[in-house]
């Protein structure tokens, strides 16, 4: 009987619920973007670019999505309901959780749940 080979684990990948969060703050693309850049930035993370996207329809909030030379992070937010979602992709040895903890306690956020994925190649990729 064959065994298979262990998986490579190459990165994790944070998914977090945050709720509670003043609608001002879920309004406010730039600042609350700013926010998880500068998080992102003393994580050790390196920021290449960010998308900024603003709904003006429902609670008129934003998804943003920062590219990192680690992979990504994102936030959607959902002012009409002082929710979060955000997920942070990582290839390095940088720590989510930093990231995650120093934006919710910006935002005066609960963090209602949280994950963290091991993201592994499949054995039989090349």
């Amino acid at each position: 009987m064959k065994s298979n080979p262990p998986h490579t684990i190459i990165g994790q990948h944070l998914l977090a619920d945050l709720a509670e969060i003043k609608a001002e703050h879920l309004r406010d693309a730039t600042a609350t973007t700013d926010l998880l850049d500068q998080a992102l930035r003393r994580a050790g993370f390196q920021v290449l670019d960010r998308i900024l996207h603003r709904f003006s329809k429902g609670g008129a909030g934003f998804s943003a999505v920062i590219l990192l030379s680690e992979s990504h992070a994102s936030l959607h937010t959902y002012p009409e309901h002082g929710w979060l979602a955000f997920d942070l992709f990582s290839c390095g040895q940088q720590d989510p959780q930093a990231v995650l903890d120093e934006l919710a306690q910006a935002l005066e956020a609960k963090i209602l749940k949280q994950s963290l994925i091991a993201r592994r190649l499949c054995p039989h990729s090349k």
